[in-house]
């Protein structure tokens, strides 16, 4: 403290201190208080006919507060480390005031040196504001979405550490918000930061989507909410971005998996086709060529020779070549390149179900997954399970077309070293008379329907070493439960 400051504090006439609004507090080294204005006195005065002067600065205990208004720890480090400030909260703080942040003096007197407590009510309003403060620079500090906040002109002021991650941004100083987003309309920056419209906004946000641009102008896809706050009196816009590019992705990978799915049932199809044909006409086409090649020794035996026989064996080569051609279409439209791996099937059924119910919006379909609880793991080929499940949730909702409400359960569990996955409706029910040939081709309840659908499903399942039932629910409605072997790593621990 400078001499002329100290000289003053101890020159003022006792009663100029009682006219102060704040609390002013004088001690002696061992804390014995010799001098307290009105306002102290009220805050260190329990009762009003006993006074603090001659006291201990740290014997007084305001009722409020619970604890005395200055420790024997806060003196000892007034005396030591002057000035010192330190704050004490009330434990019951008045509508008004919410705590004492009290400045310890000490004088500078080589004999006798004393302290001058300097006191600041804080108001409870101050306190909160405080709080607020530090609240939300915590969340602007740990917030995992963009926030940039801006000034009038476009300029940022702050941005956070996600803002600056995802801009790739390490100094925001020199920064423009047209620069991190280019085609962003710096009209609506205006009219947030504006005066006159700050009312009729500040409870409100604009939503646009652009392409962010981060340093080294690599674009990205975004998604930017504007709003506004006031701080210290000016208005600021307050910029969330949100990254859309993992979105952008899955959409991508979404139609792509959509695709897949639909070229691999087709081809299924085709291939089904290819195989049932194969089977019903191998045997008229080996008995025709053991006919011929019989005929052919027939005649030979009575004679005949030159034209007739080499006829024969034409007959006999195009009947043969037949049979190759529809083996190498079955060989060519089975895709016998199945790629396996390591997949979720919790993930995996959801996946589907979202690509089978994509455009059945209009049927007010209710879906609804009890999923085992934990990660359950197969080996397969992602593709052709997600063709299982798209055909049964298909199947499942045409067979809802006439009934109401329309539901769908899907459930997976675990048991004796498989997950199970059930799809139940709640349409109809099946057909007893088609029930124990579902599963065979061309077996259809449906008008246009080829009847190729569960017979592909089975034939996958069958690969994968899996199995499918059907049954009708004792509550209604048809219940298609397919299984898969779990793989190695899902199977230890379980009997």
């Amino acid at each position: 403290m400078k001499p002329e400051l100290e000289s003053s504090l101890f020159s003022i006439e006792p009663d100029a201190f009682e006219l102060l609004t704040e609390p002013v507090v004088a001690a002696n080294m061992d804390g014995t208080i010799y001098f307290a204005n009105a306002f102290a006195r009220g805050l260190l005065e329990t009762n009003n006919t006993v006074s603090c002067i001659g006291k201990k600065i740290w014997e007084l205990e305001n009722p409020d507060v619970g604890i005395p208004l200055i420790t024997r720890d806060m003196h000892s480090l007034a005396l030591s480390h002057s000035p010192h400030r330190f704050r004490i909260d009330l434990v019951v703080p008045s509508a008004a005031i919410a705590a004492i942040e009290w400045s310890g003096v000490r004088t500078a007197r080589a004999q006798n040196p004393r302290v001058f407590y300097l006191g600041r009510l804080i108001s409870t309003q101050e306190v909160t504001a405080e709080r607020n403060n530090i609240v939300a620079a915590t969340i602007f500090s740990y917030s995992q979405s963009a926030i940039i906040i801006a000034n009038a002109d476009g300029s940022v002021d702050q941005m956070s550490r996600a803002a600056k991650k995802l801009f790739k941004v390490s100094n925001q100083s020199e920064s423009f918000i047209t620069d991190l987003i280019p085609d962003l309309d710096i009209e609506d920056v205006r009219l947030f930061a504006s005066d006159s419209t700050y009312k009729d906004h500040s409870e409100t946000t604009v939503t646009n989507y652009f392409d962010g641009v981060k340093t080294g102008s690599e674009k990205f896809p975004c998604e930017v909410v504007l709003g506004n706050v006031k701080l210290e009196d000016k208005i600021q816009i307050v910029v969330f971005v949100h990254d859309l590019s993992n979105r952008e992705r899955n959409v991508r990978e979404l139609i792509t998996n959509t695709t897949n799915v639909s070229e691999l049932d087709q081809t299924g199809m085709l291939g089904e086709l290819a195989s049932t044909i194969a089977h019903e006409i191998k045997q008229p086409l080996s008995a025709a060529l053991t006919f011929i090649r019989a005929s052919t020794k027939s005649l030979a035996n009575s004679g005949y020779s030159g034209k007739e026989i080499q006829m024969m064996d034409s007959a006999a080569a195009q009947v043969s070549r037949a049979g190759d051609i529809i083996r190498n279409m079955q060989r060519m439209v089975r895709q016998d390149t199945s790629e396996r791996s390591r997949e979720e099937i919790n993930a995996l059924v959801e996946e589907a179900t979202l690509f089978a119910l994509m455009d059945t919006g209009d049927l007010s379909i209710n879906t609804f997954f009890y999923l085992h609880e934990e990660d359950v793991f197969v080996f397969v080929d992602k593709i052709q399970i997600q063709q299982v499940v798209h055909n049964l949730v298909r199947n499942a909702v045409d067979a809802m077309a006439e009934t109401h409400p329309r539901r769908i359960n899907i459930s997976t569990r675990v048991e004796n070293g498989s997950v199970a996955i059930s799809i139940k409706d709640s349409g109809p029910g099946l057909d007893e008379t088609l029930e124990q040939n579902l599963f065979k081709p061309f077996a259809s309840t449906k008008s246009n329907g080829m009847g190729l659908g569960l017979s592909i499903c089975r034939r996958i399942l069958t690969a994968h070493n899996g199995q499918i039932a059907a049954s009708n629910h004792a509550e209604g409605g048809a219940v298609f439960t397919f299984s898969l072997p779990l793989s190695r790593d899902n199977m230890i621990g379980i009997p």
